[in-house]
């Protein structure tokens, strides 16, 4: 079972606080998947703060994942750095994995961009290449270990991931002179990696990638009425003679600096549509 890590009574709230007493408002949030983090460290830090100040349950650590809440700038952008997260594999439950989503939606967040490592399973796919998530099958989720279980209930999923947010990025790849793929990404609960067969089932029923995360914050981010955005990076391929996290997580590091490359051109572009939107409020 999981430990208890905040003293907080309402440690939503007492986010929300910390947030609003930088004196800036933050519209965009960032979560990092494995070996991601590096990529983005150079982006000048606001404040920055535990994960054990707030989070009520954690798990021991997972190589490649730190865990920190940080208030950056990308260019002008004030940006929420969610650097570390959990997973089911670790013994916490679907609602402790979620739980920072529910943080973010309380410190008036409205854009959850989400990234992961990832296994690749189409065979056009190499180690090194970025997908922008277009969908995805959420295999825990179908037996029962959703975030939503006990309400609410019946949340439309036909657009999980925004459609105009995934046009963007298509775009702002583009600019960078960087291949972005766009396809369906497969969550499994981990911790083993794939047998072949587990690969082959995936493949046929529609995946273009594999991972142990996402879905499940995708969700509640939505039921929270954020948009959403995600981006695999392809870690290793179907095939491969044998896997390691750590080779995971190098991987990851190598693709960083082409997602932040994306992210430098596209952030700026959401946080401007959506002050437009709010009437410049």
């Amino acid at each position: 079972m999981a430990a208890r890590l905040s003293t907080t009574p309402d440690p939503e709230t007492a986010f929300a606080a910390v947030i609003e007493a930088t004196g800036t408002q933050p519209r965009i949030a960032v979560t990092l998947g494995s070996g991601l983090g590096d990529a983005l460290a150079a982006w000048p830090v606001i404040g920055r703060w535990s994960w054990s100040s707030f989070m009520r349950s954690d798990a021991g650590d997972v190589p490649g994942h730190r865990r920190e809440f940080a208030l950056v700038n990308c260019g002008t952008v004030p940006i929420l750095l969610v650097s570390g997260r959990l997973h089911s594999y670790q013994g916490v439950s679907i609602a402790a994995v979620t739980e920072y989503v529910r943080l973010l939606h309380h410190a008036r967040i409205t854009t959850l961009i989400l990234t992961n490592a990832a296994g690749g399973l189409n065979p056009d796919y190499g180690v090194g290449d970025l997908m922008v998530l277009g969908d995805h099958i959420n295999l825990p989720g179908l037996i029962g270990h959703n975030p939503l279980r006990g309400g609410p209930n019946f949340l439309d999923c036909t657009h999980v991931y925004t459609p105009h947010l995934r046009a963007r990025a298509h775009i702002a790849a583009a600019s960078a002179g960087i291949v972005l793929r766009e396809g369906v990404y497969a969550m499994v609960g981990g911790p083993s990696y794939e047998t072949p067969a587990e690969q082959r089932f995936l493949r046929a029923i529609g995946a273009d990638a594999v991972g142990m995360s996402t879905a499940p914050e995708a969700l509640v981010a939505r039921c929270c009425g954020m948009d959403v955005l995600a981006f695999s990076s392809i870690t290793n391929i179907v095939g491969a003679e044998s896997l390691s996290h750590t080779d995971v997580v190098h991987q990851g590091a190598q693709s960083a600096k082409r997602l932040a490359a994306i992210l430098e051109r596209l952030i700026p572009e959401i946080d401007e549509e959506k002050e437009r939107n709010s009437g410049g409020a």
